[in-house]
């Protein structure tokens, strides 16, 4: 495999692409010294792959992402706020409807990142 090809599995690949292809680098021959060091170094963090530009359509959902992750912390502010003014028999209910629909959010998600291959 090229350097550039590695430089693009880094940037653009997914965690489990990106784990392949450091452990392939570390056993290929085909690369100088010289594009060996610049991987390591794209490997550990000090040099930083530049990211793709997003298309146009791929900013405003990720946007959108960014107001809705927004507004979840927002939400969970007002949540502790209203918890805290309930009256201590009431909070530990309300506490637990919280956690419930907090843990399903978390499944929710734990889906999608099983629909995406991810770990």
């Amino acid at each position: 495999m090229t350097l550039e090809e590695y430089k693009n599995i880094l940037i653009t690949g997914t965690p489990s692409d990106r784990a392949r292809a450091i452990a392939e680098a570390g056993n290929d021959r085909s690369l100088t010294d010289e594009e060996f060091h610049e991987l390591t170094a794209m490997i550990k963090g000090v040099v930083r792959p530049g990211r793709r530009k997003m298309t146009q359509d791929e900013a405003k959902l990720w946007a959108e992402v960014s107001r809705i992750n927004t507004r979840l912390k927002d939400e969970m502010v007002n949540a502790g706020f209203a918890v805290r003014a309930l009256p201590g028999d009431l909070q530990e209910d309300a506490i637990n409807v919280l956690s419930r629909t907090v843990s399903g959010m978390l499944g929710d998600l734990t889906a999608m990142m099983a629909e995406t291959g991810e770990p």
